[in-house]
């Protein structure tokens, strides 16, 4: 009988240590993230602080730029310009022909190699 009085103990204190193991590896994991997640941050403020000397263009100051081109209107407008069906059936046709031989066709490096050919 006293066997199984010191077997009981041990059995309890072995399960008991088990439960503290696993509780702190999910302690030491969560650590982990954390220190993950601060190290990350801590990036991201190095790359601000890098770039707080340089000048910064706004998205709205961006789209006022590149609106004074061409597509002055749309810029103006605020809105994305509708898609005519015959260009997406055209845009249609080229994927399926381009998906049926994608090594058919030219890169962009000979196609502009030829279209700057042509002046």
């Amino acid at each position: 009988m006293n066997i199984r009085y010191t077997e009981t103990p041990l059995m309890t204190k072995a399960q008991q240590l088990s439960r503290e193991v696993r509780s702190k590896r999910r302690e030491i994991t969560q650590l982990r993230d954390e220190l993950a997640n601060l190290q990350d941050h801590l990036l991201v403020v190095e790359a601000r602080a890098k770039n707080a000397a340089k000048p910064t263009v706004l998205a709205a100051q961006a789209r006022a730029r590149l609106g004074r081109g061409r597509g002055a209107r749309v810029a103006e407008a605020g809105k994305a310009v509708p898609l005519p069906e015959w260009h997406k059936r055209a845009l249609d046709e080229s994927l399926e022909e381009y998906r049926k031989n994608p090594r058919e066709g030219s890169s962009w490096e000979e196609a502009r190699k030829r279209i700057l050919g042509r002046k």
